[in-house]
């Protein structure tokens, strides 16, 4: 009896100390943008003490989610990124997000460094629709024939062995038709520790998320280090939403309250959370119009000022609340460093083609610009035809180019170059389409075929005005930072990544009316053929013998005999 109950005392102890080595941290950033539009972005923190590396997640979970963890050693993921949006980001009007992501669905991922290229293929396979029943979606759509691993676009975000080769460990690929529905949100909740139950994460009210102008759910986990030496790492999970509401159509032209933009209470905070903060950014307004007053004001980069509310120091009496007095107006804003546009081009149903423009409004800096197009099997490129122009001169950039494989994969062209200031790049190529099967074909082909955005990265001032974020993931991360300090690997650029639009691109189509009006056709023939040949196999003749003519005197007669036989068949005296 002793034994048992020491055990037991052991295991608690060992349990409590490691709940205690996971932390949890909940972040709410809100920000005024132009013409009405307010911000607000969601930041969950889950970190766990563990080096991936070097061993596997533990069995044992407490505040990481044990139903991704489980994903994470099965397939033996070394960094993850995965985003559903709905919506498009506008640059040129609203600044960089704190996380960019184009329309639909965009999966990243690094797998473990030791692994062959056979078992990397193997595992994202499996991957993807272990995701797709994780999160209710359909990456299980997302085949070798959408994936893409780029050479200089994507690079990882968290730690990675400098011996390793991440290259041949990245997948990527997008759906960009995917949308985002409840049915996302809710398992996308269910990995929080709190579960929507307390703190911030009772504000997500999907009626007023999915009615906003944007919104975006992601998950994002990578490896940091734990000190400034990076001698030991820790797992990091941290899942997002950014939402854009347009606080006009909710009659709120005098300001906003979280009350008016989730139409949920805050009664508490996360009681797991070792940091629970609202933060609003006063660069568009003063903190007096504010209500109730913040906790403190930071200033931080760019001499920008933010309101800290710490929901750990209130003690909730009734619902908390944060409303502002401010008039809804519109705003001359700035375009940021990078905007771009993509379009097609041509016409027709058999060729086409694509150009983007790529405009650095910095006045002085010139930009170094990595350029990703990923183009389906079913557009045959020609890459005779790519032309890049700097204000109408042609230029020969660093060019990459993988070729496209029918239904194997598809096209992926990355170019680098310099960008000069106050310049716009022209990126164009054409391409043929071409005539696929007819059962490749999606049930509402006619609609025509989605492609997904193109990808623009680089190195960006920080002294951008447009800078919609306090946080920003970068590509060298040497320590495990709090909310405001921002990872940059020089002390005046910051790497972000930018995303055009998508293109709906029609395909040459069969007759699909085709096969019902043969089966039609053919069952009408077959009816009338095998009804004739039917009766013509099956039926007798006989030859009946021919009937005796007879006049009219002899049918009278005949008629009236038969009356007498009846009289004579009668009884007499009936």
């Amino acid at each position: 009896m002793k034994t048992k109950l020491l055990i037991c005392l052991i295991l608690t102890f060992v349990s409590i100390c490691k709940c205690i080595e996971d932390q949890f941290t909940e972040e709410l950033f809100i920000k005024d943008l132009d013409n009405g539009y307010v911000s607000a972005n969601f930041q969950f923190t889950t970190n766990l003490k563990h080096n991936i590396f070097k061993e596997e997640i533990s069995s044992h979970y407490n505040l990481f989610p044990k139903s991704l963890g489980e994903i994470i050693s099965k397939f033996e993921i070394a960094e993850l990124h995965l985003t559903f949006t709905q919506g498009r980001w506008r640059y040129n009007k609203w600044g960089y997000p704190t996380f960019s992501a184009p329309t639909g669905v965009e999966l990243w991922v690094w797998f473990q460094p030791q692994l062959k290229k056979t078992s990397v293929d193997e595992n994202w396979k499996g991957l993807v629709h272990a995701l797709s029943g994780q999160f209710c979606s359909s990456l299980n759509f997302i085949t070798k024939a959408f994936t893409v691993h780029p050479k200089d676009s994507f690079k990882p975000l968290g730690v990675w062995p400098h011996e390793a080769d991440s290259e041949n460990h990245l997948r990527y690929a997008t759906l960009s038709r995917e949308t985002v529905c409840t049915e996302n949100l809710s398992p996308w909740k269910k990995l929080l520790p709190c579960i929507g139950k307390a703190g911030l994460s009772t504000l997500l009210n999907p009626l007023r998320l999915f009615d906003s102008s944007y919104h975006s759910l992601a998950v994002h986990l990578r490896s940091v280090c734990q000190d400034n030496d990076c001698l030991d790492t820790s797992l990091e999970l941290k899942q997002t939403i950014t939402s854009v509401f347009n606080a006009g159509n909710y009659n709120q032209k005098h300001g906003w309250s979280l009350k008016s933009l989730f139409n949920k209470d805050l009664a508490s905070a996360c009681p797991l959370a070792s940091s629970s903060k609202i933060i609003v950014d006063l660069n568009n307004m003063n903190e007096s119009s504010l209500s109730p007053e913040p906790d403190s004001i930071e200033v931080k980069q760019n001499s920008k000022k933010y309101a800290v509310y710490n929901l750990l120091n209130k003690e909730f009496k009734k619902s908390f609340d944060i409303a502002t007095n401010i008039v809804m107006i519109k705003r001359d804003v700035s375009p940021p460093c990078i905007t771009s546009h993509k379009y097609t081009t041509g016409y027709g149903g058999e060729k086409g083609g694509t150009v983007c423009k790529i405009t650095n409004n910095h006045p002085t800096q010139d930009i170094n610009i990595t350029y990703l197009d990923v183009v389906p099997y079913f557009l045959r490129t020609y890459l005779h035809t790519l032309k890049v122009h700097v204000d109408n001169q042609r230029i020969k950039p660093v060019l990459t180019y993988v070729p496209a494989y029918y239904r194997e994969r598809p096209a992926s062209i990355e170019i680098r170059f310099s960008l000069p200031s106050l310049t716009t790049a022209s990126i164009a190529i054409e391409f043929e389409k071409v005539f696929m099967d007819w059962m490749q074909h999606p049930p509402d082909s006619h609609h025509g075929y989605y492609i997904g955005s193109s990808v623009i990265s680089g190195m960006l001032p920080t002294n951008d005005m447009n800078q919609h974020s306090l946080n920003e993931q970068c590509p060298t991360v040497l320590s495990h930072n709090d909310t405001f300090c921002t990872t940059v690997t020089s002390s005046n650029e910051i790497f972000r990544r930018i995303y055009t639009e998508t293109l709906l691109i029609p395909v040459p189509l069969p007759d699909f009316s085709m096969p019902y009006n043969v089966i039609c056709l053919t069952c009408t023939v077959v009816a009338i053929a095998f009804g004739s040949i039917y009766n013509i196999t099956t039926r007798t003749f006989q030859v009946e013998p021919e009937k005796e003519k007879t006049t009219v005197k002899e049918k009278v007669l005949n008629f009236l005999s038969k009356f007498t036989k009846k009289k004579k068949s009668c009884p007499e005296g009936s």
